[in-house]
């Protein structure tokens, strides 16, 4: 991010308040904003570091970040990665360093922000009904982080208002609602015909929400989250790459090399791992179809099942004929992140 381009951010504290849609997932962050007169939208692994700043070139010091215990925080796809499935991420500080640094990324350092983001079904849901204990903890977890980054000139965004939404939920959003935030009649019309299922398949679960009722509820009795995703895939084809060729390591950036080309450059060479990947893909989309068939059957009571989230992209090939009536959307990495825009800045009043 350009110098200038954070000092004018910096500068605009007369501005209102930005809207953001912040969907803040195990393998990625995805966050979008109509600050600037038109959608902008960034991504930033989550991949984070913790412990002493590391030297990654001459801007590595914008992706360091300190708590008021002095503990240091570096965000860099390069880096060894703490593993996010692990513990309650949605509460930790890896998580509100993630958050600040797509805001800064996106051009929103020291600018006023309205943030929605997002939990898993089965966090955001309890009993059959919202559990607002687990929310109103996540709202105010980020409310009282103590942050600052290493640089001294690069202000965080700050937040004067946070919405939680479920994730697939919010995918539902991002296909009802335009930019212009007026309802979408083809999926409003489907939706008032009968329940729609949204499968959410992201980086550390898949969710699964059925909407009733033309969008106005949701059956939590069939909604619920799996915790198999994008980084399931990776762990397995890192496991399978070590154990064919008796690695010790791979760099995350190795195993991503991996699953999007096939190949892994390493030892001065080129490796074709791609049947290795492609088996794998096979193995994780016959346990998430296991688990779509437990929450919808056959789906033959759905209108539509919409397939969103980043693995919805990776798995593509091996989902596409699962249901007659599947709609893969778009843009399904961003699905989530878009409607959680839609959901704060139209929805919210």
């Amino acid at each position: 991010m350009a110098k200038t381009a954070l000092a004018i951010a910096a500068s605009q504290s007369d501005l209102p308040p930005a809207f953001v849609g912040i969907d803040d997932g195990h393998y990625g962050i995805k966050a979008v904003t109509d600050a600037f007169g038109e959608l902008r939208s960034v991504y930033v692994p989550s991949r984070i570091a913790t412990g002493t700043m590391v030297d990654l070139g001459t801007k590595a010091e914008d992706n360091c970040y300190r708590d008021a215990d002095g503990r240091t925080f570096t965000v860099s796809a390069q880096l060894p990665f703490t593993d996010t499935r692990l513990g309650t991420y949605a509460l930790s500080t890896e998580n509100h360093v993630l958050i600040h640094h797509a805001l800064i990324q996106l051009g929103l350092a020291g600018r006023e922000v309205r943030i929605a983001t997002g939990l898993p079904v089965s966090d955001f849901y309890l009993n059959g009904k919202t559990n607002d204990d687990f929310i109103q903890r996540k709202i105010e977890a980020l409310a009282n982080a103590t942050l600052r980054n290493a640089n001294d000139s690069v202000p965080l965004a700050r937040i004067v208002g946070h919405t939680v939404y479920s994730e697939a939920i919010a995918a539902f959003y991002d296909c009802a609602v335009d930019e212009q935030g007026d309802e979408v009649t083809a999926l409003m019309d489907q939706a008032e015909n009968g329940p729609i299922a949204f499968v959410d398949i992201g980086g550390g679960t898949t969710d699964v929400a059925v909407v009733l009722n033309g969008g106005s509820s949701v059956d939590t009795d069939r909604s619920g989250s799996a915790r198999l995703g994008g980084l399931s895939l990776n762990a397995a084809v890192e496991n399978g790459i070590k154990a064919a060729k008796g690695w010790k390591s791979l760099t995350p950036k190795q195993v991503d090399a991996a699953i999007e080309t096939g190949t892994v450059r390493a030892l001065g060479a080129d490796h074709d791992f791609s049947e290795l990947v492609r088996y794998e893909k096979e193995q994780l989309a016959k346990k998430i179809i296991a688990e779509l068939a437990k929450r919808v059957g056959d789906g033959a009571d759905l209108e539509a099942v919409y397939f969103v989230g980043g693995g919805t992209k990776l798995l593509h090939e091996q989902l596409n004929n699962l249901y007659p009536h599947a709609v893969f959307v778009g843009d399904p990495q961003y699905a989530n992140s878009n409607g959680l825009w839609k959901a704060v800045k139209y929805l919210q009043g």
